[in-house]
Parts: C-alpha cells; structure tokens; sequence
C-alpha cells in the first residue's frame, strides 16, 4: 500500500510538469503565428509599386484609377484614341449638315444684318454731321460727275425689306442722339432696283471714289436722283468736301 501511493504521487508530479512545459511553450507558439500579420502591408505595397509602374511608362496616376473605375473603359490607350477620333468625325459630320443649313436658308444674312444694325444703334452720331446740324447749311449740286464717298465707314447698312420683297432698307447711325439709344435708328426705303447703285456707293473709298455717270443703274436720270437723296440724307458726300 505504502508502494502504490509513492507510484501515485510520482504520476502527479510527472504530470505538473508536462503542464508546465505547455505553458511555457505558448508564448511560443503565438510568436511563430504572428508574421501572417504582415501580409495585408505587403500586398498595398505591391499594389503602390504596380500604379507606379504604369505611372512610369507613360500613364498617370489619374488615368490608371480612371481605367480601374470605370468597367466599360478599355485599359488600352490606342482604342481610347481610336474612339475619340471616331467621335470627332461624327461630331464633325453633324456641324457641317448645321453650317450648311444656315447658309442655304439665309439665316447666315440674317443674323449679320442684325449684328450690323445692333452696331449701328449703339454709335455716335457722326462729328461731322452734328456740325451740319448746328449751322452748317452748305449744300453741294450733284452732277453726273461728281465724285462721291461714304461720309465714314460702316455709317450705314443696306438690308433687306422682309415685308416687301421689292424694297430695300438703308439704316445709318448719323441722326443717333448722345445719350445711348434715346432715339430710334434712321432708316431710308428705297427701290430694289437701286440696291447696286447704294452698295457701290456705299463701298467706295476717299482714295476711291464712285463717279455718278458710273452707278449700276438703269438711266443718268436714276444716277442723279439716287445720288442726290444720298448726299441730301449725308450719307454719302461728295470728293471736294475736306
């Protein structure tokens, strides 16, 4: 009996012992588990060094999460090319069929009409006329060869009448008052068939002047009563005037 319990107490402190040594071997164990820790770092350090590859060899950073956000978005820069030349020629396609309407219609005469006439609006009367205006009251007889000019340039504009097909319009900004658009805009209506004539008239240079027996028009009699009206109006003048 006295053999059996010395057995019995020698089991226990064998087994104390291996319970001891597997506590000591925990820290131990724990240690060797702990570098898979690592792992998430190392693979955004592998990504950074990938988007600054692609940064490297010609692509930016921008470009290269733009590809990767956008599913539909090929990676491959020469298809991106290729699509936006294929979206320049369509867009090109399109401008020209617009152009080309605009023109063909007349709305191209159109709105430069209008742009013209909003200028002549917004100007000054002529120093010249607001001096006729004040006392001068010198006239000059128009003949068949006189030579005559515009009073300055873009002064007037000839225009179309869009309520009678056979009138024409001359606007001019010489009776425009001081202050800005207190007074309406002058305008003249005149035959289509003396359109040429106020066009060369109004064409015309001080280092060109147009003689009257040259005006594109019908007879001398038209010549000179066009002109006349013209020079009455101050529109145009004659060569002689300083």
């Amino acid at each position: 009996l006295q053999h059996s319990t010395a057995d019995d107490e020698r089991d226990d402190e064998k087994d104390d012992d291996d319970d001891a040594k597997k506590d000591d071997d925990e820290p131990a164990r724990e240690d060797a588990s702990s570098p898979p820790e690592e792992e998430p770092q190392r693979q955004e350090d592998d990504s950074s060094a990938s988007a600054s590859a692609s940064a490297s060899d010609g692509e930016s950073v921008a470009d290269v999460a733009a590809a990767a956000y956008d599913a539909d978005l090929d990676r491959g820069r020469e298809l991106q090319a290729k699509r936006r030349r294929a979206f320049r020629e369509e867009a090109r396609k399109h401008l020209r069929t617009v152009v080309d309407a605009a023109v063909d219609s007349g709305v191209l005469d159109a709105a430069a009409d209008d742009l013209a006439l909003r200028f002549l609006a917004d100007r000054q009367p002529s120093r010249r006329r607001t001096t006729a205006a004040a006392g001068d009251t010198q006239t000059h007889k128009v003949t068949h060869t006189s030579q005559l000019r515009p009073l300055g340039r873009r002064v007037a504009r000839l225009v179309m009448d869009d309520t009678k097909e056979d009138k024409v319009l001359l606007y001019h900004s010489l009776d425009n008052s001081r202050a800005y658009r207190q007074s309406a805009i002058a305008c003249l209506d005149f035959d289509i068939d003396d359109a040429p004539a106020i066009e060369a008239l109004l064409s015309a240079h001080v280092a060109r002047p147009v003689p009257v027996h040259e005006l594109p028009h019908a007879s001398l009699d038209d010549k000179l009563q066009l002109a006349t009206a013209l020079v009455d109006e101050g529109v145009v003048v004659p060569q002689t005037e300083d």
